[in-house]
């Protein structure tokens, strides 16, 4: 058990590591190369209503399609 909660806690940990490097790139570079992860999650969010349900509809027919 203590096992599983260092193998999660190193997972969360290098997650985080990834983030910090990513802000700090990207204060560094010019947005337009490389935005930072806050700007990319803000315009996921912001995009999934606008596209994720066409999508879903979508990807649902050829289940169905792929079924029938």
């Amino acid at each position: 058990m203590n096992a599983n909660r260092a193998g999660w806690r190193a997972r969360i940990a290098a997650i985080a590591v990834l983030l910090a490097l990513w802000q700090g790139l990207a204060s560094v570079i010019q947005r337009p190369v490389l935005p930072p992860p806050s700007d990319v999650l803000w315009a996921f969010f912001r995009e999934i209503p606008r596209t994720l349900g066409q999508h879903f509809v979508v990807s649902l027919a050829r289940v169905v399609v792929s079924i029938v």
